[in-house]
């Protein structure tokens, strides 16, 4: 699979999208999760504690998603570890809004669990729908897709920030982004049925002799 063919498919720049709003919607948390609950009261060691443990809990939600993945089908175990995020970011936005313990640990578990289990789906969907090897390009190209989200997700949230003055849009653009990854997932035929939608001919690598 050269990468000017893989280029040409629907399911890269599916898996492109979700890889960008998957990392937008994470940079658009974790930059100012703790400056946003120390300004609602919070101890500036339980907001700190509350970020560690959310990278304690991404170890699990990997080997969870990893898990389900495999018995349950990817689209479905996908499908809800974006519901969770998107519970999660809700859960931040009410936590400023009205500090509140059950809050801080909905945000804490269910963003905290998500927060990069979505990796090992999208690398087995790239071995899945391109088999026969050039993976780690394909991966490679693939991950500018999750650079180029973080760096916007943490510009965008610290501008939205100083714009409206608090937290809400920020963590709002977290929930957009993940709502538009899961979407990507339902709308994009490639990716729902994991498979290529038309066969892409592959030009052969040696010279017939």
């Amino acid at each position: 699979w050269p990468l000017s063919i893989v280029v040409r498919t629907g399911a890269f720049w599916g898996l492109f999208a979700a890889y960008l709003f998957t990392s937008i919607a994470a940079y658009a948390v974790l930059p100012q999760s703790v400056a946003a609950l120390i300004e609602s009261g919070f101890a500036p060691l339980l907001a700190a504690g509350a970020f560690g443990m959310m990278g304690l809990l991404s170890t699990l939600g990997i080997l969870a998603i990893g898990w389900m993945s495999d018995r349950f089908g990817r689209l479905i175990t996908v499908t809800l570890s974006y519901r969770m995020s998107i519970a999660g970011a809700l859960a931040l936005i009410a936590t400023v809004l009205h500090p509140s313990m059950i809050l801080l640990y909905t945000f804490v578990i269910c963003f905290g669990l998500m927060q990069g289990a979505r990796g090992p789906i999208l690398v087995a969907l790239v071995s899945v729908l391109y088999p026969g090897g050039g993976v780690g390009s394909i991966f490679g190209a693939l991950s500018l897709g999750l650079g180029f989200g973080a760096a916007f997700g943490s510009w965008a949230s610290g501008l939205l920030h100083q714009v409206v003055g608090g937290y809400t849009a920020s963590f709002g653009l977290a929930v957009l982004s993940s709502t538009a990854g899961m979407l990507v997932f339902l709308l994009v035929p490639s990716l729902r049925r994991e498979r290529l939608s038309r066969p892409v001919p592959i030009a052969p690598t040696t010279k017939p002799r």
